[in-house]
């Protein structure tokens, strides 16, 4: 189906990504993308970090003014298009919105991730989905976040230790890196 509607091949494109710099003494099989390999064993080696307190998602229209957000330490971001306001935040935080969906957990991957790492994200989702644990992704400027909803937290972490991340609280402010 994939090949149907997109007839031609993204990953030809793609570049190999620069990671010399990070090791692991696991040996494993490498991750194919498109003609270039990326070690696996690198990308359980990130630690991700439980944010505390439960979130929420909100959908608010795209010509309002932009709403106040909570102050740090807490993670909150904004994202507008044509269509639509996404508002992440905590779930005790007042926000007047047109759609909400709460009881999300929020996972961060600890420190700062350089612009030129491949794979980061979508190695994280592909985990998370074949346990279909459906996810919320938010990227920064630092590093990825991903939202889930607490009731599948039991699933989500024990896919996450089954393929070798290291799972830890946050310890202070909004990014402990």
């Amino acid at each position: 189906m994939f090949r149907e509607e997109f007839p031609f091949d993204f990953t030809s494109q793609m570049r190999p990504s620069p990671l010399p710099h990070m090791h692991s003494e696991r040996a494993a099989s490498p991750l194919a993308c498109g003609s270039h390999f990326l070690p696996r064993a690198l990308m359980p080696a990130l630690t991700l970090e439980f944010l505390p307190g439960l979130y929420a998602v909100h959908r608010l229209p795209p010509h309002e003014p932009l709403p106040k957000l909570p102050e740090p330490p807490a993670f909150s971001t904004l994202s507008r298009s044509a269509d639509e306001v996404s508002v992440v935040c905590p779930s005790d935080f007042s926000l007047e919105s047109s759609q909400s969906i709460g009881s999300f957990l929020c996972l961060r991957v600890a420190g700062t991730l350089d612009f030129g790492l491949v794979g980061i994200l979508s190695e994280l989702t592909r985990c998370l989905a074949q346990a279909s644990v459906s996810v919320f992704a938010v990227s920064t400027f630092d590093t990825d976040y991903l939202l889930y909803q607490q009731d599948q937290h039991d699933i989500a972490k024990q896919a996450l230790l089954d393929a070798g991340y290291t799972l830890a609280e946050q310890t202070s402010g909004d990014h402990a890196g």
